[in-house]
């Protein structure tokens, strides 16, 4: 079945439709090989709301497309940005990999495109086998609270139904009240972390939750005291990810903060493993992936407990940065 078939019918969906349509039939004429091109993510949920939500696609190939399919592929998408402001963004496959990166995968993350997964068949590996399930479920619902954290703070009612769905996908319980009864980004980092309060202790789970509200709110809203917030211990480790160029911030600790760090860079170095077909320039990606792998190595000397999974994804990230810079010619 189709996205298209699969997505629940609402007239704001036809310029939508008739986008991911237009790209389908111009990647089928002017890209060999041909992908298979289809939408994921709010497209084919509830929570999808026309001309608020975006158009995400997945582009898959079945073999790795050449030099001139990625320069085609990546015209047609632009073009049609400019038509259709609301394309967002572009997951893109072409058989690199796969067994060694989607152990890695954010679970959650991967069953918001199901068309994904039924691709991979039933002999790949399974989405988040290295990672902790807390830890992916914390480091999802983290990175969808950064994503939204402008649209909740404006009009919190109107993200009840994506929020809602968010909690459902993680086996999360949030009763009749989406958020609660609480401010919604005190109440997404309560069901992100719940689990510090129980494995530890109140305070410390108040510690954290209080230390990222405060990161979230001056990156994302960008206020003019960004230079003052401070790249704690807690930051550096729950968002790791926003860090891998500062040496000085690289998580170095023990404990559940660890788990959140591997979290985040076992989701980076995988969604970098689906972006850099159509990036003109990958420098700065294999920067970026060399980076992280640095950042995983160096977490592992602090932290014995997970040192062999975060020497192993280092071993990935230095992996697929080769893989990167030799299709690029760079």
């Amino acid at each position: 079945m189709t996205s298209e078939a699969r997505a629940a019918p609402s007239p704001g969906r036809w310029p939508y439709a008739a986008a991911l349509k237009l790209i389908q039939w111009q990647a089928r004429r002017w890209v060999h090989p041909q992908p298979q091109i289809w939408a994921r993510n709010s497209y084919l949920t509830r929570a999808f709301v026309p001309f608020k939500s975006d158009l995400d696609l997945t582009v898959w190939f079945d073999e790795p497309p050449a030099a001139e399919a990625r320069r085609r592929m990546s015209r047609i998408l632009k073009r049609a940005k400019k038509v259709f402001p609301a394309l967002g963004e572009c997951n893109s496959y072409g058989g690199h990999g796969m067994d060694s990166l989607l152990p890695w995968a954010n679970r959650f993350e991967a069953r918001r495109d199901p068309e994904f997964l039924k691709r991979l068949g039933p002999a790949a590996p399974a989405p988040g086998q290295m990672v902790p399930e807390r830890a992916e479920r914390s480091v999802f619902l983290m990175r969808m609270l950064e994503a939204d954290l402008k649209n909740l703070l404006r009009a919190p009612e109107r993200r009840e139904t994506k929020w809602r769905q968010h909690f459902e996908q993680c086996g999360l319980d949030c009763g009749p009240r989406t958020f609660l009864g609480m401010p919604p980004v005190e109440a997404i980092l309560y069901m992100a972390l719940g689990w510090l309060e129980e494995t530890h202790s109140p305070e410390f789970f108040a510690t954290v939750t209080a230390a990222l509200e405060v990161y979230l709110r001056g990156a994302v809203l960008r206020s003019k005291i960004d230079h003052q917030i401070p790249i704690n211990e807690i930051v550096a480790c729950a968002m790791a990810h926003r860090f891998s160029f500062a040496r000085e911030a690289w998580p170095r600790t023990r404990g559940p903060l660890c788990e959140l760090a591997l979290a985040q860079l076992a989701w980076e170095v995988f969604a970098m493993s689906s972006q850099f077909l159509f990036t003109p320039d990958v420098k700065p990606m294999v920067r970026h992936l060399r980076d992280l792998s640095r950042q995983a190595l160096t977490a592992a000397e602090f932290n014995p407990l997970w040192a062999a999974d975060l020497v192993s994804l280092g071993r990935v990230a230095d992996g697929l940065a080769a893989h990167v810079s030799c299709q690029s010619g760079h």
